[in-house]
């Protein structure tokens, strides 16, 4: 064997070994996120159920819920995500379902919450964070959706304003330390802007939250970034725009 051909194949050995450190890092990189959903009640709608489960051919309104979750839960695991999301198996959501009752807690800000203190002497929690390996807990505590007016310079079979929906949801996120990290009231889910095909639809096709999903989700990592360098939990933050190359 030539000397060119030692150094070809050693070159090859060290890319293909550099090509898999950088995988194992990656995957080492992401967190794990246990995500809790909204109880039924905690799900709020100002549009008849029915024609949202008819717009999303789904069989029946009781349905909507479930789809409603299952849609943002799809929607924030995505494979650009840093983390990686797990719905809470049934039986393990039972066993902690009366400790996770959102309440309206009025600091540092208004919204529907979990009372961390009957988490923390939960043993049934302990043996869940420790059993799925979990770096955080994000809990949907509360979705509920609103009607507004859509204006637009645009006509919709000769009107410029249009019924829209506004999708909002409350969230807390704690870590497997027990503390909180980051929360919000009413973030907006934004459907995408009513076009000619679906504008009668009123933003309530599930498949058109996706955009906003996206914006949940960097909602939640930029909040984690700010909570590992003030470690205090964070409500409203505004991340900085990365400015447009010239």
């Amino acid at each position: 064997m030539t000397k060119v051909k030692i150094a070809v194949r050693t070159y090859l050995v060290i890319l293909l070994f550099s090509f898999a450190s950088i995988s194992v890092l990656a995957q080492e990189e992401k967190k794990n996120i246990l995500v809790v959903p909204f109880a039924p009640y905690h799900f709020l709608s100002s549009f008849d159920l029915q024609e949202m489960a008819n717009f999303n051919k789904l069989s029946s309104p009781g349905d909507v819920v479930d789809a409603v979750q299952d849609g943002l839960l799809k929607g924030i695991a995505t494979s650009k995500s840093k983390f990686n999301f797990t719905t809470i198996p049934p039986n393990e959501y039972q066993a902690i379902k009366h400790l996770i009752d959102p309440e309206f807690i009025a600091e540092p800000t208004g919204r529907y919450g979990i009372d961390l203190s009957k988490l923390k002497s939960s043993q049934s929690f302990q043996t869940l964070l420790k059993n799925f390996n979990i770096d955080y807990v994000l809990f949907l505590t509360h979705y509920r959706i609103d009607k507004k007016l859509y204006t637009s310079g645009r006509s919709f079979d000769g009107s410029y304003a249009i019924a829209w929906s506004s999708h909002l949801l409350d969230y807390e996120l704690i870590n497997a330390e027990e503390n909180l990290v980051a929360m919000a009231r009413e973030f907006e889910i934004k459907p995408n802007a009513p076009t000619l095909e679906n504008y009668f639809m009123k933003g309530l096709l599930l498949s058109e939250l996706n955009g906003g999903h996206r914006e949940l989700l960097k909602d939640i990592q930029f909040k984690i970034e700010q909570f590992n360098e003030t470690k205090e939990a964070q409500f409203k933050v505004k991340r900085k725009r990365k400015s447009k190359r010239k």
